[in-house]
């Protein structure tokens, strides 16, 4: 009887855990339809500064126009991008995945083009695909990385199938990438490869080798596509 009542407790816990999400979600949600239109990342700082941990010397973002109301990522360019690669997807769940690639961007200081191109490379935005050593979802995490995340900073946790919500799966894989640039200094090319080797395997690897991984190069060609759409969105605007 005792047993029964505590697996009760537990149900009832999950299920108000689900119903917050929920709420908070829907909340978030109306937030972005009520203000789609207007322009939330502008921190010219936080994408070059990324921009400087990931490329080499002769790499360079494409030019784009500097003013001051210049939109440097907008929502609407986002959900445009999203929304070619994730075709056939509700558009509820595209905008859910959106909003949660913005907001962890800034929550983290990354620029959300680079999210966008580590799901291009991870998951060419599938958010039910699962790869040959357990990870799954968009940005393709370990059910037991995942719950470590969820512990270190703060994320409900109950269990892998929260990895099919993109929007969970993104904001789970963009602590981790805070986590990994911490971790590496802010060495681009070595958090991106621990992302994909891990930690232990990285500092193993790069030992030997000073210069980019091949994972880390396919990234970094999806960063600067992701850019040169801008660019070209822009002088069409």
């Amino acid at each position: 009887m005792k047993e029964y009542k505590i697996s009760a407790f537990f149900l009832a816990l999950q299920a108000a855990v689900v119903i917050l999400g929920v709420f908070q979600n829907n909340g978030l949600l109306s937030r972005y339809e009520s203000q789609r239109s207007l322009v939330y990342y502008r921190d010219l700082a936080t994408r070059m500064g990324q921009a400087e941990e990931l490329l080499l010397p002769d790499e360079t973002l494409p030019a784009t126009k500097m003013e001051m109301k210049t939109p440097i990522f907008s929502r609407n360019r986002a959900h445009a991008i999203v929304s070619e690669m994730w075709k056939g997807k509700e558009t509820k769940q595209i905008k859910e995945t959106v909003l949660a690639i913005f907001e962890e961007a800034h929550r983290f200081g990354f620029d959300p083009y680079f999210l966008l191109a580590v799901i291009e490379r991870e998951s060419r935005f599938d958010p039910a695909v699962r790869g040959r050593h357990g990870e799954i979802g968009l940005m393709q995490i370990k059910p037991e990385t995942a719950q470590w995340i969820s512990e270190r900073y703060g994320f409900p946790w109950t269990g892998p199938q929260m990895l099919l919500d993109p929007a969970h799966n993104v904001r789970l894989g963009t602590a981790y990438f805070d986590f990994l640039r911490k971790s590496f200094h802010s060495d681009g090319h070595r958090y991106l490869s621990a992302y994909n080797l891990g930690p232990k395997r990285t500092r193993e690897v790069l030992r030997l080798k000073n210069r980019r991984s091949f994972y880390a190069s396919e990234v970094v060609g999806n960063y600067l596509r992701m850019h040169a759409r801008q660019r070209q969105g822009d002088e069409r605007g």
